[in-house]
């Protein structure tokens, strides 16, 4: 799984408030399910009350894509633009 290291994601490179909400929904986030490449997450948004599902496909071409079903994530349509719950998946593995 690749694992989006924790300075790329405080490197600016992410807007600032997917940043600060990522850090805080990082205590949020639970294992779904894996298999032997595709890796589930349920991240819980006790702000908004909304959960979340964000899914590592190891099996995609090129293999490594995360996904995210929120709205904000779902309007990009630009690979390598993560949602707030994506990072926070990342920074939640990083522990």
């Amino acid at each position: 799984m690749r694992i989006i290291p924790s300075n790329e994601i405080t490197e600016k490179k992410y807007m600032k408030t997917s940043i600060e909400r990522a850090k805080i929904l990082k205590n949020f986030v639970k294992v779904d399910y894996f298999t032997e490449k595709n890796y589930a997450f349920v991240v819980s948004d006790p702000k908004s009350g909304s959960t979340h599902s964000v899914i590592f496909f190891g099996d995609k071409n090129p293999p490594g894509d995360w996904s995210c079903d929120c709205k904000w994530y779902a309007q990009q349509g630009i690979k390598g633009v993560y949602c707030a719950h994506i990072l926070a998946v990342n920074l939640y593995l990083q522990e």
